[in-house]
């Protein structure tokens, strides 16, 4: 936090819960609005999905302003840093299993599901901490 905000604590909490519930709502509105039709939407149904994904944005947009949340970025940051890692080991992983069942035609697919997994936790072993490999503390002195 930058600074101390004299609004009432969890204020930030009440613009979120107010946007999710016009994101919701637009969202009844829109499959409600759709359920007669063919395609299942209209486009009354669609312009208030819209409007409440843009209430949506807007209550974040006013809680991060307002109440100064401006180290969210580097929330934001780690998440989409771990849901890039995620999908690179759920690829490898898929990628190793097709190869193994498919191109290698490994009669017993739980042999290949055992190989995928070892494969994919030999790539991604998060267990040292950085620098621990050569005895050394892993926080540097004075880091802290």
């Amino acid at each position: 936090m930058l600074g101390r905000v004299a609004c009432e604590p969890g204020g930030q909490l009440a613009w979120l819960a107010t946007g999710i519930a016009a994101l919701v709502a637009g969202a009844a509105i829109d499959t409600l609005s759709g359920l007669g039709t063919v395609s299942g939407t209209t486009p009354i149904g669609s312009a208030f999905f819209l409007a409440g994904v843009f209430a949506f944005s807007l209550c974040i947009a006013v809680a991060v302003l307002r109440y100064r949340l401006f180290d969210i970025d580097r929330v934001i940051s780690r998440t989409l840093a771990y849901a890039i890692v995620t999908g690179l080991l759920v690829g490898v992983y898929a990628g190793i299993v097709l190869l193994a069942t498919e191109v290698l035609q490994f009669h017993r697919s739980t042999v290949a599901v055992a190989v995928a997994t070892l494969a994919a936790a030999a790539l991604f072993n998060p267990g040292a901490p950085p620098g621990a490999e050569d005895g050394g503390p892993a926080v540097q002195p004075g880091a802290l």
